[in-house]
């Protein structure tokens, strides 16, 4: 997700369960089966961008969280810098103390959450329907958990010093704006 912001690109997967079949074909894993194919399948049908955890295997999974897409999938947030500001987190925003923040090493990550999060409300606007409704919903499931930092980032266009007013931002956006 981080490796290909830069490039515009974004990925949509699911995440499931059930049989399929792993061997090596001249040293090359292959793998194969029903579950996969219903992976693929699914993969097809659903309007947004990210990860998609089928329900039979989110009670298993503690690190992310989620919330319910369609009548199958939630949607994980992987934003996880977003995860460290209250009302989820115990960190306040905007943060007021700029050592303490860069003490918490936020700045790197949220720098390059930011420049994603930018790219998916440009591409709200996207001439080609089908890109800007994928990325209108995507958007739609972060505002429902981040209203008041989303609306804060987009008012400021995008500028992650919403979230540390008084920090040096400089190397942080530098850094985000090089990784590929």
């Amino acid at each position: 997700m981080h490796r290909l912001r830069n490039k515009d690109i974004y990925f949509r997967a699911i995440l499931t369960q059930g049989k399929f079949a792993h061997y090596l074909l001249n040293g090359i894993p292959c793998f194969y089966g029903p579950a996969l194919v219903d992976a693929y399948k699914s993969e097809k049908q659903v309007k947004a961008l990210g990860l998609f955890m089928d329900r039979r295997c989110t009670s298993r999974s503690d690190v992310f969280h989620t919330k319910p897409f369609n009548d199958r999938y939630d949607f994980v947030y992987l934003w996880q810098s977003l995860q460290q500001f209250e009302p989820h987190g115990s960190n306040p925003f905007p943060f007021p103390d700029a050592s303490l923040f860069s003490d918490l090493d936020l700045h790197w990550t949220i720098a390059e959450e930011v420049l994603m999060l930018s790219n998916i409300a440009r591409n709200r606007r996207n001439p080609d329907m089908n890109i800007s409704m994928k990325h209108e919903n995507t958007w739609d499931v972060l505002r429902a958990r981040y209203p008041k930092i989303l609306d804060q980032l987009e008012g400021a266009n995008f500028d992650p010093r919403v979230f540390c007013p008084k920090l040096d931002w400089t190397e942080s956006i530098k850094r985000a704006a090089e990784l590929e």
